[in-house]
């Protein structure tokens, strides 16, 4: 990835821990349950991969290292656009000339399934939903469209300069970038949504603050937009962290501004985009350094309740009935209740468990036959579901 000047960024980036996924979405009681076919022949995989995903008009370059141990195959996988590496994979298979690997995402279950012709592969993307088709090659990078056109881009008309600030013991690094001339220049921090989320706000190749950033600049408007906790050159984690610190993350970056000779130091604002949308008014609620607010696709109810909405309308989607549907929300509720009392999730395990047996009983023939272990593939995802909820950040949400 390249930064808005043309230049190479994350080169840069050091490795960091994985952060949980970007959606505040976490359906218990009626998740889509994704197949991992077997066959009986090893296919020679082991080693670095690199390649690139492409869905819903965009490009998406990965990494992936796979490894073989006493014969059991496990892999892991970077997101340098993102800034996240070491993502552990799941359902990992390389037999009979396919590969077979997932990962747990925000937007849902993250599959990819192809085929290995030597040092190649290709096949067929699905998230959330969607589909799309992914190639890959054996320890050779693969440049996306969204790379060319970043080399190929003309000169901005105004500064870049990289920045850094604090918020206690967090560091957080991000791009400012300032119109010609000498200002001083009003300012509008970025802050982005739920989730992994570099300092462009990257979505499938697609850097909507970026786009942004650079829109308001070349208009006169100085941007400073910057990488979440836990992400590129930033340090700390959003999964034990809540939106209340990302206010005060925000109100750090408008410190940071204020000492810039450039910033006019009673204009400085923020736009909020998604979960930003929520930090922003808590920031401003908090500093009158806040000018202007600035709110996309912002919320306006409790986060339970946005929860519950998602997860009905993603239900319905999938064709549930609608017995099946008032189900599913009544024991999220009581989940919900019970983590607002400071109650273990243990004794609602089995209920959960016994439930998601009963969706998967539902799949077709051929997919069931694709599962080696039922019991264990159920466990493992209703364990990381309860895991997910139980995060500093999911409370706080709800």
């Amino acid at each position: 990835m390249t930064g808005p000047s043309g230049g190479p960024r994350w080169r840069r980036l050091a490795r960091r821990a994985p952060r949980t996924g970007p959606a505040v979405v976490a359906w218990i009681a009626m998740s889509t349950m994704w197949i991992t076919p077997v066959f009986s022949q090893e296919t020679d995989i082991e080693g670095q991969w690199a390649g690139v995903v492409r869905i819903l008009g965009q490009e998406l370059p990965f990494t992936v290292e796979f490894t073989r141990e006493g014969g059991e195959l496990s892999a892991t996988m970077d997101i340098e656009v993102q800034g996240a590496f070491d993502l552990p994979l799941l359902e990992v298979s390389a037999t009979g000339g396919r590969v077979h690997f997932e990962l747990q995402g925000g937007p849902g279950l993250a599959v990819w399934d192809g085929a290995v012709d030597g040092d190649t592969a290709e096949g067929e993307f699905t998230q959330g939903g969607a589909r799309g088709s992914f190639s890959m090659s054996r320890g050779a990078p693969v440049e996306t469209a969204a790379d060319a056109d970043v080399e190929a881009a003309e000169p901005v008309p105004y500064r870049e300069e990289e920045v850094s600030f604090e918020n206690g013991d967090v560091h957080l690094e991000g791009t400012l970038t300032l119109p010609d001339g000498d200002g001083p220049f009003p300012a509008a921090v970025l802050i982005t949504g739920s989730g992994p989320q570099n300092r462009d706000e990257e979505l499938l190749g697609f850097r909507v603050f970026r786009v942004i950033a650079d829109h308001l600049t070349r208009r006169g408007i100085a941007v400073l937009r910057y990488d979440d906790r836990g992400v590129g050159g930033s340090t700390g984690s959003v999964s034990q962290s809540t939106t209340s610190d990302f206010a005060d993350d925000a109100l750090a970056a408008i410190a940071r501004l204020a000492e810039h000779p450039a910033i006019a130091t009673d204009r400085i604002g923020l736009v909020g985009h998604s979960e930003g949308g929520i930090v922003a008014p808590l920031a401003a609620e908090r500093s009158e350094a806040v000018a202007f607010v600035v709110l996309l696709a912002g919320t306006s109810i409790p986060g339970a309740e946005v929860i519950y909405d998602q997860l009905e309308a993603i239900a319905r989607a999938s064709g549930a009935s609608e017995e099946r549907i008032a189900e599913g929300l009544e024991l999220q509720r009581r989940l919900f209740e019970a983590l607002e009392r400071g109650e273990s999730l243990e004794p609602f395990r089995e209920e959960i468990e016994r439930r998601a047996h009963a969706d998967l009983e539902m799949a077709s023939e051929e997919d069931l036959a694709r599962i080696a272990d039922r019991g264990q593939f159920i466990r493992n995802q209703v364990a990381a579901q309860l895991a997910q909820i139980q995060t500093p950040w999911y409370r706080f949400f709800l």
